[in-house]
């Protein structure tokens, strides 16, 4: 071997035994202690439960209509009358007074003909009524001179005897009766009347026009009985009752009236999920389709305390706080009007959070926020 390879090798072996004894002098680096972890607690507003009777004011906003109000429509077909510009919006009508003509020659002559069949019919056996029925004869001849198939027919003789009433039947006489009633009733629908006292507020119609049965013709109200549609939440419904006072305002203006619920629906509307409750408003100055605020003072909530909106959990639960950590307590919602919730199922000392942390939890570790503190 040679010379330079031997001192080479030596080197080799001398720096591996000297970085050796080094390291057995060094010794081995001594652990770091592992970092104690802090649990992170959260600062939250909370409020103090302190139950009481709550008074339950209700607001709730709807459109007034009239209570007595009728849609017109055309019950026949037939030409509309000329009537001198009288069917128009904001006319007024009294009870029975015509609304609507309708041209009526060929129903008109119907009628007549078939009055005058009857009274034919009925002269015909006038002289078997005074063989075979003479206590009766008298009545059936007064009734028949006050009939005429022009004027009209009175009403027949209220009692009947048995015998009399087979004998008009066979005869076909009753029967005919009856069809005139019916043409009579008819020919009355040739002419719309005003059901009670009121003013028309829509005219759809004009003269000269062809009406058509089903067609709506317009709108008949009676002004200054009115009645308010409010709705409100399946729990609220269920403390408002009939006769209740209710205070019924305008923003716009400002101006007030005085009511009473008159009928509560306590059923559901399928696309809302509101119940309605009715106010009755007997005011001049109130018109047929204003929008109005309704106030009620709905019965009180017993045992209840005040939270906000914001800290409901799902509906029915809210965050308190027992020695230090967030429990879920259950709750029933009473009533919610402007973000606050009337609510029962606490109770008096409880710890209710005011505000709930965005990364709240059930089991989460809190300090309450202390005026005059650091948070």
């Amino acid at each position: 071997m040679k010379k330079r390879q031997i001192i080479i090798i030596a080197a080799a072996i001398l720096i591996v035994v000297l970085a050796r004894i080094a390291s057995n002098a060094i010794g081995e680096p001594k652990e770091r202690p592992k970092p104690v972890s802090k649990e992170k607690v959260n600062t939250v507003f909370a409020d103090t439960v302190s139950v009481d009777d709550i008074p339950i004011l209700v607001q709730s906003t709807g459109r007034v209509e009239a209570l007595e109000r009728a849609e017109l429509f055309g019950e026949v077909q037939g030409i509309m009358i000329p009537d001198g510009g009288k069917f128009r919006a904001g006319n007024n009508f009294r009870k029975g007074e015509v609304l609507i003509a309708v041209k009526s020659d060929d129903q008109q002559a119907q009628v007549v003909s078939i009055r005058s069949e009857f009274l034919r019919a009925l002269t015909a056996v006038m002289p078997d009524i005074r063989l075979d029925h003479s206590s009766e004869y008298d009545r059936w001849s007064d009734f028949l001179s006050l009939a005429d198939a022009q004027e009209g027919i009175p009403p027949l003789p209220e009692v009947l005897p048995e015998s009399l009433e087979r004998f008009l039947t066979g005869k076909g006489i009753l029967s005919s009766y009856y069809s005139v009633r019916a043409a009579e009733a008819q020919l009355r629908k040739y002419r719309l009347t005003a059901p009670f006292d009121g003013v028309l507020t829509e005219a759809l119609v004009d003269p000269g026009t062809v009406i058509r049965p089903g067609q709506r013709v317009g709108l008949f109200i009676r002004p200054g009985i009115y009645e308010l549609e409010t709705a409100v939440d399946l729990r609220t419904i269920e403390r408002i009752s009939i006769g209740q006072d209710v205070t019924v305002s305008e923003s716009e203006t400002g101006r007030s009236w005085k009511g009473k619920v008159t009928r509560v629906n306590p059923a559901l509307d399928s696309n809302s999920q509101l119940c309605s409750f009715f106010t009755r408003l007997e005011d001049k100055e109130i018109r047929d389709g204003m929008y109005l605020e309704a106030q009620v003072q709905a019965r009180t909530a017993e045992d209840a305390f005040t939270v906000s909106r914001s800290t409901l959990l799902e509906g029915d639960a809210v965050y308190v706080i027992r020695d230090g950590i967030l429990q879920r307590q259950p709750i029933q919602v009473v009533h919610i009007a402007n973000g606050q919730a009337v609510v029962q199922g606490l109770d008096n000392g409880m710890l209710v959070l005011e505000q709930v942390p965005p990364d709240a939890f059930e089991g989460m570790r809190v300090e309450v926020y202390r005026k005059g503190t650091d948070s």
